[in-house]
């Protein structure tokens, strides 16, 4: 565009501002959006010089947002700095106007160690430091596992909760408490103590928190166990514990409980366990009172091994009979299991269980066997089994061996074992013999048992050349079960019960029997004795007993005799258990030219006393046969027309 051009531009723009139209169409202008006003300089200028003006517009429109944010930001700085000066102000010059935890104090005053069971006192200071009164003020006492009030040890006293009230600014209040605790020696318990408040015209609870350590310095409990630092795989062992009372006062709901390791097999205690065979309730215990358990079990294991025994003593929980509520005393004890160079196990009837027991009379199999545990030879070994107790003589039969009766000794040696001239790293056998218990109908016997105690010896080369002598020994005990016999028989004519009815029974006719049940034992009490049989359809029981301990079911029909203790000997040295009973047989004529049964198969249930086994035999069914009746003939048990 020339300059003439530009000139005469330049003439129709100011003839345009300065006519009415550009007057009105300001006015419109003025009343359009942003973007509308934008559009219409769009129209109304072309090419680059319309462009160059909106870049202009949209700049001017984010500086004035720049603006106002700036704006923003820097009143709301002035605000954050006036109320910051404020509460400076008000911290440096109003101080003693707030109320801090920092300025309650709590202190105590007692002992740092006390013994367990006996009473802890201290005495608590609570200081308030502020300017402000403490409301409603509590102490809260929280004490460790098992304390118990020292009004009643049996209560438990897991924490305990004191009213301050109002603590006035510069106040001290001073609160007693008094506990039992308990626990190990040396071990470190916690008492919390909690103050909460409230401050005037706040709902809000506050708190401040101290901790208080202190020692238990001795056991009420002491407990002591003695046992064999060393001992067999598979043999017996015994562990005697001693809890002894270090309590000024009576120890209530005392308990020990036991933590065996593995490989240990339970078998029996002194006194009997309460539960589990681990758990012993020895209730309450006076001062200076001592208690002694003996448990008694066996060990197995690997060579050189270690096995530890834990012992529990304290106060029975409440929720469980099996629990402690707080230990006073955890002991430990560590036994070695050792194997012996020549082992040795004796088998009875090819059982090497530890409680074994034979029937009487029977003849008992009896095996011992041998093994090298060494890693070198072993030479001139000998075995020696030496039998005591009650045993027949006669009855014993060696293989390979020799029995000598006057120490009653079995031998084996290398005179008939070649192999015991050296028996190889490793090498096992096994050599018996044969015995039997006495007649007891010839012996007068009572609780018999037997004992084999055998032993073994030979010589071994040391690791310095040296030739030693090594040995091994074990012992097993039988013990021999009663006799128990029930001797069973049916009267008419004799008798403690008078009978009725003809004989040889009638068909359709009733005829009353008298059955007699009489129990006879050898050598052991036995208790717990049940006689039971049933009644055929056509038998009734007449309800005529002589003799306690009978009942009778009638839908069952079953007859039952609770005959309960039966001392040995009785029936042989003495008289027999007995008790009579009645029925009545009203036979069928179908029942014509037979001997009707009477009483069912008899079963005989109890239990040895002396070995626990339990008796468990059947007797045959009772028919009209009388056997036992002086004048009892043949025919007299059929039934006629």
């Amino acid at each position: 565009m020339n300059d003439n051009e530009k000139k005469s531009k330049i003439e129709e723009l100011n003839k345009y501002i300065n006519s009415r139209g550009f007057s009105s169409n300001l006015d419109q202008n003025r009343t359009k959006t942003p973007k509308e006003r934008v559009d219409d300089i769009r129209v109304d200028w072309e090419g680059r010089g319309s462009d160059d003006l909106i870049g202009a517009k949209v700049n001017f429109q984010k500086m004035s947002k720049k603006r106002k944010f700036t704006g923003i930001f820097l009143t709301g700085s002035f605000v954050f700095f006036v109320v910051a000066m404020a509460v400076a102000v008000f911290v440096i010059f109003g101080e003693n106007n707030i109320i801090s935890s920092d300025n309650v104090s709590i202190a105590l005053s007692g002992p740092v160690s006390v013994s367990g069971g006996e009473i802890l006192s201290l005495e608590v200071i609570v200081t308030n430091k502020n300017t402000t009164s403490l409301e409603l003020a509590d102490l809260i006492v929280e004490y460790p596992d098992g304390a118990r009030s020292s009004n009643d040890f049996s209560k438990e006293l897991p924490r305990e909760r004191f009213s301050l009230g109002q603590v006035k600014p510069g106040d001290k209040v001073n609160q007693p408490i008094s506990v039992v605790l308990f626990g190990e020696k040396s071990d470190i318990q916690k008492i919390k103590f909690t103050v909460e408040y409230r401050v005037s015209g706040s709902n809000a609870i506050f708190s401040k928190d101290k901790f208080y350590d202190i020692e238990i310095n001795d056991s009420p409990v002491s407990m002591s166990i003695m046992s064999l630092s060393e001992v067999n795989s598979g043999k017996e062992i015994s562990l005697d514990i001693t809890m002894r009372s270090n309590s000024d006062s009576v120890i209530k709901d005392l308990m020990l409980v036991a933590e065996y390791p593995f490989g240990f097999s339970f078998k029996s205690s002194v006194p009997n366990s309460s539960y589990d065979q681990n758990v012993w309730r020895m209730g309450d215990i006076s001062p200076g009172e001592e208690r002694k358990i003996k448990i008694t079990g066996t060990l197995e294991g690997q060579d050189d091994e270690e096995r530890f025994f834990r012992f529990f003593a304290g106060i029975q929980s409440k929720e469980s009979n099996t629990e402690l509520e707080t230990a006073f005393v955890v002991t430990s004890r560590s036994i070695f299991i050792k194997k012996p160079f020549l082992s040795l196990d004796v088998v009875i009837d090819g059982s090497s269980s530890e409680n074994q027991s034979i029937d009487l009379l029977k003849l008992v199999n009896v095996g011992i066997n041998w093994t090298n545990n060494l890693s070198t030879n072993i030479a001139n070994v000998e075995i020696r089994a030496v039998i005591s107790g009650d045993f027949a003589e006669d009855t014993v039969f060696v293989e390979k061996g020799f029995y000598n009766s006057i120490d009653n000794t079995v031998t084996w040696g290398q005179e008939r074992n070649a192999i015991f001239e050296s028996v190889s790293p490793g090498e096992r056998g096994q050599v018996g013999f044969r015995v039997a218990s006495p007649n007891p109908t010839k012996v007068s016997l009572s609780n018999p048992e037997m004992t084999i105690d055998v032993s073994v010896r030979g010589r071994r080369l040391s690791e310095s050349g040296v030739s030693e002598e090594i040995n091994s020994s074990v012992k097993k005990t039988i013990r021999f079960n009663t006799s128990l016999s029930l001797n069973s028989k049916v009267l008419h004519h004799s008798g403690s019960i008078a009978n009725t009815g003809s004989i040889p029974p009638v068909a359709e006719k009733e005829t009353t029997y008298t059955i007699v049940w009489a129990l006879s034992n050898s050598v052991n009490d036995v208790s717990n004795t049940i006689v039971t049989a049933k009644l055929p359809s056509y038998v009734q029981f007449t309800n005529n007993v002589v003799g306690t301990g009978l009942t009778y079911n009638s839908v069952s029909r079953e007859v039952s005799w609770d005959a309960g203790y039966v001392p040995a000997g009785s029936g042989i040295g003495s008289s027999p258990r007995e008790i009579s009973f009645q029925i009545s047989l009203l036979p069928s004529i179908s029942q014509i030219g037979i001997a009707p049964i009477l009483v069912g198969d008899t079963r005989v249930k109890a239990k040895d006393d002396f070995t626990g086994t339990i008796i468990d035999f059947v007797r045959g069914a009772l028919d009209t046969r009388m056997s036992n009746e002086p004048s009892y003939r043949a025919g007299d048990d059929v039934v006629i027309k």
